[in-house]
């Protein structure tokens, strides 16, 4: 994907995320967030084939009591980093949490993946999210994919062994 691409995307994902530091909004931000529920067949898009039962299985399990997304008084700025999924271990996915190179291999390729912080105007510290991804034409959540998904796949390896 081409650099204006990406950026293009980021801004959008970035213009997506505004809803949540919007505080006339901030008694939606659970319907906000779960419209960013992964569909079940979004996991083959993301992850390899070896790693959709386990990422299923936890992120099912995550959504029915997921935290919602939201900024803390005073964020009214979103920072948006965007990178391609086999670029997370690379100087171009630093923004991103370390944990992504342990799962890198977990990840199908070429696909965009966006972390984010809200943060108050001229600050650069803040609420920090990660796993925005862009599935066909819209936006879905796998947050911190790596804390998720390795203690999952090694629980659920029995089944498939």
């Amino acid at each position: 994907m081409e650099t204006r691409d990406l950026v293009a995307l980021r801004d959008d994902a970035a213009k997506r995320l505004t809803v949540f530091i919007d505080p006339t909004r901030a008694a939606e931000q659970i319907v906000l967030t779960n419209e960013l529920r992964p569909r079940d067949e979004d996991y083959a898009k993301v992850f390899v084939e070896k790693s959709v039962p386990a990422a299923r299985a936890v992120y099912e399990k995550l959504w029915m009591n997921i935290p919602p997304i939201g900024a803390k008084p005073g964020q009214s700025v979103v920072l948006a980093w965007i990178c391609m999924s086999d670029q997370l271990g690379s100087t171009v996915g630093r923004r991103f949490p370390g944990g992504y190179q342990k799962i890198i291999d977990r990840l199908v390729p070429d696909v965009p993946w966006v972390c984010w912080k809200f943060v108050e105007l001229g600050r650069m510290y803040g609420m920090a999210y990660d796993g925005l991804v862009r599935v066909d034409e819209r936006w879905v959540w796998f947050p911190k994919p790596w804390k998720l998904l390795l203690p999952a796949e090694s629980a659920l390896m029995h089944w498939f062994d």
